[in-house]
């Protein structure tokens, strides 16, 4: 059995500190320019409405204007996060570890992964370890999408009180994902190891012995098929079965 260790070394996450130090400045001076303007139009909005004559539309527009500087806030924040996770994981899914692609011949498209579902813990929503780089495909609804990976029972309120014990699959700042699950290269299958339920579960949610991904790799890995490498995705479709 062959461990990939030259791929272990160069998919990783960022440490969260570095993903702060990205959130941080941004955070602190694109939202006291926002804050700025937005007090600006809310002046403008209280003085229509303070005029005697119908200024409705007006006002209407004023505050869809409020509401799209957050929006632009919040895109900005995502483009700069997106870029330097691109980088730093080496332009590779954290979780299935396949190239992020432009196009549909590939894993998918890079996408910001809320690793602690927003929409049940909105509060955790720009929390740096909360937030890491995924493919549309691990990212979408068939695969990690809404699931909620924190634990039934978790009570936790502080994203910073939480550990490695209260999710269910394997943290990219929490775990070391090599104690739990590593990358057979010679059959093109993840294992668990140490029988880590942990690892099993990552694999599970990601489909990543789905015999669809795992004829996927071998194809990537070996461009120019022979009979002999057909025989080898038939057999690797038995042993994914």
């Amino acid at each position: 059995m062959i461990h990939n260790n030259q791929l272990r070394e160069h998919v990783f996450s960022p440490s969260q500190e570095e993903v702060l130090s990205i959130l941080l400045p941004w955070q602190k001076e694109y939202w006291k320019a926002v804050k700025l303007k937005k007090e600006e139009l809310k002046q403008e909005i209280l003085f229509l409405e303070n005029q005697r004559s119908d200024h409705t539309v007006a006002i209407r527009e004023l505050k869809k204007t409020r509401r799209k500087l957050t929006d632009a806030a919040i895109n900005s924040l995502k483009n700069d996060l997106k870029e330097y996770l691109f980088f730093e994981q080496k332009k590779r899914c954290y979780y299935c570890e396949g190239e992020f692609y432009k196009n549909r011949t590939g894993v998918g498209k890079p996408t910001i992964d809320h690793i602690a579902n927003k929409a049940i813990y909105p509060h955790f929503l720009y929390i740096s370890r909360n937030l890491v780089l995924a493919c549309s495909e691990c990212n979408g609804f068939t695969k990690k999408g809404t699931k909620n990976v924190i634990v039934s029972g978790c009570t936790k309120t502080n994203y910073y009180d939480l550990n490695s014990d209260d999710f269910t699959f394997v943290h990219p700042y929490l775990d070391k994902k090599e104690e739990h699950m590593d990358y057979d290269e010679e059959n093109n299958v993840w294992f668990t190891v140490n029988h880590s339920e942990k690892g099993r579960k990552s694999i599970e949610i990601f489909q990543l012995n789905e015999p669809y991904y795992v004829i996927g790799r071998y194809k990537k890995d070996n461009e120019s098929l022979n009979e002999d490498d057909e025989n080898m995705i038939e057999t690797i479709t038995n042993y994914t079965e």
